[in-house]
């Protein structure tokens, strides 16, 4: 039974566009929470990263243009009055965060058994949840700096090549069947 979006929107895509827009911060929160409806620098800045985005939309997917039917742009201060905060993804993006304050941030606690992992391990998101994942795992399991630099091995590649062998098991495992 094909779902609810598929009936109604067949032909349809959707696609979430996200940017930071720290330099934009502190403009935003001179308008006040209030600042944000009725208020046409506010609805001038909108459209105008709405232009941006879509650009760089069009840009690296140009099959999309013309195509777009609906956009709605949300800034810090539409976080702020959503999530109390201006930063919509884990941590907030600042200088320090990425230039060694938290160095210490590591997958191991103190607590016996007790790891940790996330987006805000690497970056932000989907793709730095995908890879703070990666690198817990790493951590469980005992890579270290000698590992993947000196022997060259990493979780996933290990992983590939494991694979690989079990897939050579099983069809020499057929092969031996039929020749029975």
């Amino acid at each position: 039974m094909r779902n609810i979006y598929e009936s109604h929107y067949q032909l349809h895509s959707l696609c979430s566009l996200a940017s930071p827009l720290r330099s934009i911060k502190f403009h935003l929160a001179s308008l006040g929470a209030a600042g944000k409806r009725n208020n046409s620098d506010y609805d001038k800045l909108k459209k105008s990263l709405e232009t941006k985005l879509l650009a760089g939309l069009y840009r690296n997917y140009p099959a999309t243009r013309g195509k777009v039917d609906f956009i709605d742009v949300g800034t810090p201060l539409t976080n702020k009055y959503y999530l109390g905060r201006a930063d919509s993804y884990g941590l907030e993006h600042t200088k320090e965060h990425y230039s060694g304050a938290l160095d210490k941030m590591r997958p191991l606690t103190n607590i016996r058994g007790l790891w940790c992992t996330g987006q805000d391990f690497c970056t932000v998101g989907i793709v730095g949840a995908l890879n703070g994942g990666i690198l817990t795992a790493h951590s469980i399991l005992g890579y270290g700096f000698y590992d993947m630099v000196v022997t060259e091995r990493n979780l996933i590649e290990d992983l590939m090549r494991m694979e690989a062998k079990e897939d050579n098991k099983r069809r020499n495992l057929n092969h031996s069947k039929e020749g029975l």
